[in-house]
């Protein structure tokens, strides 16, 4: 046995010790025939081949359909294989070619977060009371806390990825993805490569190409990270709002509202009165799996620091619904019919601008332009330029010639009840750009602004931003 070997083994099974599972409950390991798990159940099987693990193990593979078929056939032939040699049990799980993006179009997702909750609603699904085992090592971790400090979260998105959480355990956590790599490659172990993870279509692989810049600014932070997510963790066992919700706050409007009194919210402390507010949407007022906004209920929560001032009206709309004081009793309504309403139309402007839930324009000046983003050539734009949603008809002018953003869409395999949400940017003149990769697939800018032009020209650069709120 290799010492990285023995290494990995050693830290696999102290993990699994320090869980405390029940004597012979088995493990479940989820399986994408990727680097990281395929290290798992490679130290899994050898664990138990070496009597060093009792318990049974098996797999469990997802396809998602977020890639070409071929691709999918030959990732599962080799899952298959795999496991097949090493005479490991496995379960390959087919969720249909329309299941991440119907969840995409009627929650509001991204299509990395759709997929996530629908893989890990498959790996409970199928677990038989055994412990299931992910792949996620401390990389993961690392670019977890980033995308969580750079979205804003609180307090509970910055414990960060949880090692342990019933029925789901993560004994690698705790590893860098280089030792697993090492291992990998000493022993001659082959794996699945996801072609996704080679682009910028999603944003943890968008996270990646910008970490190595990170690092050399700030040579500590994934130490910092650590301590970060450490001391959150320990606020977040000690905050009060974890206490059940108080009899005073009660459901109204025959279950479309909920209404507590303004002398017991403002007695507490400013952060619980954030948290009771998400807990409230999460429990009484959300019809959803959108987020609640921050920025949304940030007024009414302003409001209340300031010691409820008499000189401002105390009607505060937030997402989906508005917050009215009325003495000492406050009212939060959810908006009627509020989901029959797709579609947004605003103005472009320099910095964040929300279209619907938590998805944000972001824009930005610059004189520098690289393929990578997309940028317009702001001498180009007609005013008034706007951000809007989906209209049939729409027809664009891209390198190819005039396209049909329909035509677009179904190049993109963009299911139609989701078109509505991808931004299309447009001037005098017509459609500028389409803005799709937040959701998991391109942006598209007109072909006058394709081309790169040396010198002094400024560029309007833009993005999307799929916005978290508790977590």
């Amino acid at each position: 046995m290799s010492t990285i070997e023995r290494t990995l083994i050693s830290q696999l099974l102290d993990a699994l010790s320090g869980y405390r599972l029940e004597p012979g409950r088995a493990l479940l390991a989820a399986y994408s025939g990727g680097p990281d798990s395929t290290a798992l159940l490679e130290l899994l099987y050898r664990a138990k081949l070496k009597g060093l693990l009792t318990r049974n193990i098996s797999a469990l593979y997802v396809n998602h359909h977020l890639r070409s078929q071929s691709e999918l056939s030959q990732e599962l032939q080799f899952v298959e294989s795999y496991c097949s040699r090493r005479s490991i049990p496995l379960t390959a799980v087919d969720l249909g070619e329309q299941a991440v993006y119907t969840r995409c179009s009627e929650c509001g997702e991204s299509v990395e977060e759709a997929a996530r909750i629908l893989r890990y609603e498959a790996l409970e699904h199928y677990c038989d009371q055994e412990a299931v085992l992910t792949a996620h090592t401390r990389d993961d971790q690392v670019e977890t806390l980033l995308m969580r400090v750079f979205s804003g979260s609180g307090i509970e998105g910055l414990t960060g990825i949880p090692e342990q959480r019933e029925p789901f355990y993560r004994p690698l956590i705790h590893t860098p993805k280089s030792m697993l790599m090492q291992f990998l490659e000493e022993q001659g172990i082959t794996f699945s490569n996801d072609s996704t993870n080679r682009t910028g279509v999603y944003l943890r692989n968008q996270l990646r190409e910008i970490i190595p810049e990170i690092s050399r600014v700030f040579p500590g932070f994934q130490r910092a990270l650590d301590a970060l997510q450490q001391k959150m963790t320990w606020a977040e066992a000690s905050f009060p709002s974890q206490t059940p919700v108080p009899e005073c706050v009660k459901p109204v409007y025959g279950g479309g509202g909920i209404e507590f009194p303004l002398s017991w919210f403002c007695s507490c402390a400013p952060y619980e009165r954030m948290m009771r507010l998400y807990e409230f949407w999460n429990r009484y007022l959300k019809s959803d799996s959108l987020p609640l906004p921050f920025d949304s209920i940030k007024p009414f929560l302003l409001w209340c620091e300031a010691g409820c001032p008499e000189d401002v009206t105390p009607v505060f709309d937030v997402f989906q619904g508005i917050i009215e004081v009325k003495g000492d009793r406050v009212l939060w309504k959810r908006a009627v019919a509020q989901k029959e309403k797709k579609g947004y139309l605003k103005a472009v402007a320099e910095g964040d601008t929300r279209l619907f839930g938590g998805v944000y324009l972001c824009v930005r000046e610059s004189d520098r332009f690289t393929p990578e983003t997309l940028g317009l050539v702001q001498d180009e734009i007609s005013p008034p330029l706007v951000v809007r949603s989906f209209k049939a008809g729409d027809m664009m002018i891209s390198t190819g010639g005039r396209k049909a953003v329909s035509k677009l869409f179904s190049d993109w395999k963009v299911p139609r009840s989701m078109r509505w949400m991808i931004p299309v940017i447009e001037d005098r003149r017509g459609i500028q750009a389409v803005l799709g990769s937040a959701f998991g697939y391109h942006d598209r800018a007109a072909a006058i602004h394709t081309r790169t032009i040396e010198g002094h020209e400024q560029y309007l650069l833009m993005s999307l931003e799929i916005i978290g709120s508790e977590n």
